[in-house]
């Protein structure tokens, strides 16, 4: 859901597509598309009816210092980043600015993201394609068919397996007995 909203907010994709997508009469497929990252998304609250939680002085303090321990690294690789982003920006005007005057500046400004939600949508150079002309995967019903299917042929499988047993014992001991030997010889020359 959220892959697709920041489809709608980036542009690409029209509001009405939600209520299209939603609709399991006229679109029991899912168009084929890629996952939100999982970074802006926070689950805040949860509400149990007739349950109370109650804390600890030491678990609060541990809590505490584990979430502390997750904001340090955050807040380090985050300074990082901007000290690099300073970096590359300081070194650029300053290449810019010791070109001779033979050379014509571009005085192009950087530019910084135009959205919060740009960077976690995944860009690809192909074109954009709209969730409509997608390929879907497979129905909630085609997985079940399918699931089914292997269920029913990996049981033929075992039952004629049994049957061969029976037939045959001795036989059907010997070729697993020797098959077992085998991949003890072969695992032992790996050694």
């Amino acid at each position: 859901m959220v892959a697709v909203l920041f489809l709608i907010g980036a542009k690409k994709e029209r509001p009405e597509v939600v209520p299209w997508l939603l609709d399991v009469q006229t679109n029991p497929r899912k168009p084929l598309y890629d996952m939100a990252s999982e970074l802006p998304l926070v689950l805040y609250d949860c509400g149990f009816e007739e349950i109370t939680f109650t804390y600890s002085h030491e678990v609060v303090q541990k809590l505490l210092y584990n979430f502390e321990s997750i904001w340090n690294n955050h807040i380090m690789k985050g300074m990082l980043s901007r000290a690099f982003i300073g970096g590359i920006i300081n070194d650029y005007q300053r290449q810019e600015d010791q070109k001779d005057g033979s050379e014509i500046k571009k005085n192009q400004p950087l530019l910084p993201q135009q959205c919060d939600y740009e960077p976690l949508l995944i860009y690809t150079k192909a074109p954009y394609q709209s969730l409509a002309v997608r390929t879907c995967c497979m129905s909630y019903e085609e997985k079940l068919n399918s699931l089914n299917s292997r269920k029913l042929a990996l049981r033929s499988f075992h039952d004629e397996r049994k049957i061969e047993a029976s037939e045959n014992p001795d036989a059907f001991n010997s070729q697993r007995r020797e098959a077992a030997l085998k991949g003890l010889a072969k695992a032992r020359s790996k050694q």
